[in-house]
C-alpha cells in the first residue's frame, strides 16, 4: 500500500513538472489546460491544414481569416443567424487565396455546383463550452479559380472536415 501511495504521488509530481517544463509556451498552455488558441483546421485536398484565426465582428456579420505563408481562407457569415441552432448557416461567403511573399497570386470563389456546408455557433455567456463572445463551427467547402497569375497552379481546392474556433475580438 505504501508503494502504491508513493507511485501515485510520483506520477502527480511528474505530470506537473512535465507540464511546467514544456518546450514552448503554447505546448505549456495546451498541456496545462489553459485556453486553446483560436484556430481553423481542415483537410485541404489531401493534406492537413491549420492556421491561427484573426476575426472581425461587424454590425451584422463575422469574418474569420485563417492564413499561412502560402494561402489564406476567409469565411464571412451573418452574426444574427448564430445561436443555439445546429442548422447550416444560409447566408455566408467564403474565399480562398494562394499567396507568394505575402501577396495574392490566385483567388478562388465557392464552387456552387457542389454542396457545401457551414455550421456555426455563437456563445454569448462565459459559462458556455468555449467562453463568452466566442464562435465555433465546422465546414466543408469547395473552391474554383476566380483570378490567377499565369504559370501558377489553378486546380480546385476542397476543404473537408473543417472546424474553427475564435474569440470575437471586436
Amino acid at each position: 500500500m505504501k508503494k502504491l501511495s508513493f507511485l501515485v504521488i510520483g506520477l502527480l509530481i511528474l505530470s506537473y513538472s512535465a507540464c511546467k517544463k514544456s518546450a514552448t509556451i503554447q505546448e505549456q498552455k495546451d498541456c496545462c489546460g489553459a485556453a486553446i488558441v483560436p484556430t481553423v483546421r481542415a483537410t485541404k485536398n489531401t493534406s492537413y491544414w491549420i492556421s491561427q484565426i484573426t476575426d472581425t465582428l461587424h454590425i451584422d456579420s463575422v469574418s474569420l481569416y485563417g492564413k499561412t505563408d502560402s494561402d489564406m481562407l476567409k469565411i464571412q457569415f451573418e452574426y444574427k443567424s448564430l445561436g443555439s441552432s445546429e442548422n447550416p448557416v444560409k447566408n455566408y461567403t467564403a474565399t480562398y487565396y494562394t499567396l507568394k511573399n505575402g501577396k495574392v497570386i490566385n483567388s478562388y470563389k465557392l464552387d456552387t455546383s457542389v454542396p457545401d456546408t457551414l455550421n456555426a455557433q455563437y456563445n454569448k455567456t462565459a459559462t458556455s463550452q468555449y467562453g463568452g463572445n466566442s464562435v465555433y463551427g465546422y465546414f466543408a467547402l469547395k473552391f474554383r479559380i476566380n483570378t490567377y497569375t499565369p504559370g501558377t497552379d489553378t486546380t480546385a481546392v476542397k476543404f473537408n472536415s473543417g472546424i474553427f474556433y475564435s474569440l470575437l475580438s471586436n
